[in-house]
């Protein structure tokens, strides 16, 4: 919203009717459907003719928020201010799932016939069957949706008619996938090609999601494999569905490798996902895998105390105190989190058990005494760099801009001894100003004869 404030302050032209689509929509896509509204208004403001894109996504955003009444005064907005005739058929869907929602289901599918029925002259574009599609699969009607479908594709005639887009096919595979027919999502999806449409990220992880929620680990593998073929990166959403998935199939090696393969891609798992992993594999008792990706995240992540304690405590059962002393060591140097009391007392108590409790002491002191030391470098590195700067300032620019002591003292010494001499010679001492005046009155004098 700053940048479209800053369009309208400072740009020598007005926003377009395609500029506040761009707007309303991202403000229906992050929940804030009442500025998305008052855009609408200050449009009908400016004078743009009522534009149904526009209330196409607040009506989804009213549905989205199960507020029919909403959905429902929009659409009857729109139809007046278009002299009670709707040619663009893109509103269609969200006004077919406000009824849906009102178990008004015959108004529904006679909103259905109106906009797609034989004898209907309203313009569908695929945006506006999409969202009928979707409108009739989530409500029960998934054979209407196939009918749809076919009739969708045999209009598709692009570049003259576009008729389905990649919305068509992601809408179709859910479908599918809620009908538990997952082979014919599979299918569908691989159809994208034929009709000019590339899958992207999302509509790989929509189906890849499925798949792994359905015990179909093996076909999600093989749609993951196939994102690489088609130069679709994946990104951690899909990293993470496949990593939680080989740990329910007790595969914890993949999982961990898919783990791997997102740090790998440079993508950035956060801290939760991190603490699947480890727990993860400690559940398996893969402690030393564990403590690896520890060391491999520990400086990428900013780790909680919770996250630290529960390494130690994986380590300690496993009998690996030295490697509890190590993530120790590393938790002093983060100054993100505090050692506390208590759990310093736990890892006190672990090698107080081997007759280790001096230890920690050592080692806490030990860092303390690198600290005191490195702080110590530090401020000598600064002074040092102040005086460096100071000695490079002083020697570019003229001395007496600095006060320079001894350049002064030896001006003092040698005006002294000038005046001294005056005296021996028997002249009379002058004020030194007094002469440079009477010198500068004479030259003056001297220019003025020579005009005349």
């Amino acid at each position: 919203m700053e940048h479209y404030k800053q369009l309208i302050n400072d740009a020598p032209f007005n926003p377009s009717p395609t500029t506040y689509r761009i707007l309303i929509k991202g403000l229906v896509d992050n929940n804030r459907l009442e500025r998305a509204l008052e855009l609408k208004e200050e449009m009908d403001v400016k004078g743009f003719e009522p534009d149904p894109v526009v209330y196409h996504h607040l009506m989804v955003g009213c549905v989205r928020n199960s507020d029919v009444d909403g959905a429902f005064k929009l659409y009857e907005e729109l139809k007046e201010k278009l002299g009670g005739v709707l040619e663009d058929g893109v509103v269609y869907g969200s006004l077919m799932k406000g009824y849906f929602m009102r178990g008004m289901e015959k108004e529904a599918m006679e909103s259905y016939e109106e906009a797609v029925g034989e004898n209907s002259k309203v313009k569908m574009s695929a945006l506006a069957y999409n969202s009928v599609l979707d409108a009739l699969s989530k409500n029960g009607k998934f054979d209407e949706a196939l009918k749809l479908f076919d009739k969708m594709i045999m209009e598709h005639n692009p570049p003259r008619r576009l008729a389905v887009n990649l919305g068509s096919f992601n809408v179709m595979a859910e479908g599918y996938c809620a009908q538990g027919r997952f082979k014919d999502a599979i299918e569908v999806f691989g159809k994208m090609g034929d009709y000019r449409c590339s899958p992207d990220t999302l509509s790989f992880n929509v189906l890849i999601e499925q798949l792994c929620n359905n015990g179909m680990l093996t076909e999600a593998e093989k749609l993951y494999g196939e994102m690489g073929e088609k130069g679709v990166n994946p990104d951690e959403f899909t990293f993470v569905l496949l990593m939680d998935t080989c740990f329910k199939e007790n595969r914890p090696d993949d999982a961990a490798e898919y783990f791997r393969k997102m740090v790998d891609a440079k993508l950035r798992p956060n801290l939760a996902v991190y603490n699947k992993l480890v727990n993860g594999l400690v559940k398996v008792g893969k402690v030393d895998e564990a403590k690896s990706f520890f060391d491999l995240m520990v400086k990428k992540l900013k780790m909680d105390i919770a996250s630290y304690e529960f390494i130690m405590k994986a380590l300690n059962e496993s009998g690996k105190l030295d490697e509890v002393l190590n993530v120790v060591d590393t938790m002093l140097d983060d100054d993100g989190v505090e050692f506390s009391e208590e759990l310093q007392e736990f890892v006190r108590g672990e090698l107080r058990k081997e007759g280790r409790e001096d230890d920690l002491a050592k080692l806490i002191e030990e860092k303390e005494r690198q600290k005191a030391e490195a702080k110590a470098k530090e401020a000598e590195a600064a002074e040092a760099a102040k005086r460096s700067a100071r000695a490079a300032v002083s020697s570019l620019l003229p001395s007496k801009l600095f006060g320079n002591k001894e350049s002064e003292s030896s001006s003092a010494e040698a005006n002294g001894n000038a005046v001294e001499a005056s005296v021996v010679n028997g002249e009379p001492q002058v004020d030194q100003k007094e002469s440079i005046k009477e010198t500068s009155s004479s030259e003056s004098s001297s220019e003025s004869e020579e005009d005349k």
